[in-house]
């Protein structure tokens, strides 16, 4: 190598030697990634669920279910998404005179752990409207606050609408309906946690017995016109 050739490529190594010509370009620093779908749609959230196989994920599925906003998609309401969410079991179906709503009635099998009544209700069509209730207020459910507190709505505070009504003069039972005095701190309290936006509410609603066992959980969902 002469010195004419030297100096070229010193020259060329001190100001950066050209890329080869099928190299890419290099983007802009901070050039954001091309855009990637970011939310699911509603079915495939639904299809997505954790089916609750004890008393924890009931109280996991219920609290997505709320946070997500799915019962307002009449997809839910579909024979193999209740199966596959609650497990064994049969559906009962009640026709509604308007055409407008379904009622289902899911009613587990003796194999299954969540042996008791499960109720569903959605509107056919947007924007939407959805209802489930779990147990009723005849028997006690086989759970106490505690799962409440702890993975269905925890943070949220619940009360007797009554307040404390001890001792329990004629008065007072009067005001409570002539129901018992409660055996724990927390007898008769009821939960209430509500989101709402321009375009849809959601709540979920809980009621607890005497003993604070769980009476009944009524998530409930409506879509508004946007």
């Amino acid at each position: 190598m002469n010195n004419l050739e030297r100096m070229v490529l010193l020259m060329a190594l001190a100001c950066g030697a050209a890329a080869p010509a099928h190299a890419q370009p290099r983007p802009p620093a901070n050039t954001p990634l091309p855009q990637q779908r970011e939310t699911m749609t509603t079915k495939e959230k639904i299809q997505q669920l954790k089916p609750a196989t004890n008393f924890v994920e009931l109280m996991q599925l219920l609290k997505a279910i709320h946070e997500q906003i799915l019962l307002i998609d009449p997809y839910f309401m579909e024979d193999e998404n209740i199966l596959r969410l609650f497990g064994q079991g049969t559906i009962q179906e009640q026709q509604d005179p308007d055409g407008r709503l379904q009622f289902k009635r899911f009613i587990s099998s003796e194999r299954n752990p969540l042996r008791f009544p499960i109720l569903l209700m959605g509107a056919k069509t947007p924007p939407g409207y959805g209802h489930l209730t779990i147990g009723d207020y005849k028997l006690a459910l086989p759970f106490n606050h505690e799962l409440i507190e702890i993975y269905l709505i925890p943070g949220v505070q619940g009360e007797d609408p009554y307040g404390p009504l001890k001792p329990m003069t004629n008065e007072a039972r009067d005001i409570a309906g002539g129901r018992p005095l409660a055996t724990h701190p927390k007898g008769y309290w009821k939960y209430l946690t509500r989101e709402k936006t321009t375009i849809h509410m959601a709540d979920v609603y809980v009621v607890l017995d005497l003993n604070a066992q769980v009476l009944k959980i009524d998530p409930t969902q409506k879509g508004y016109q946007k």
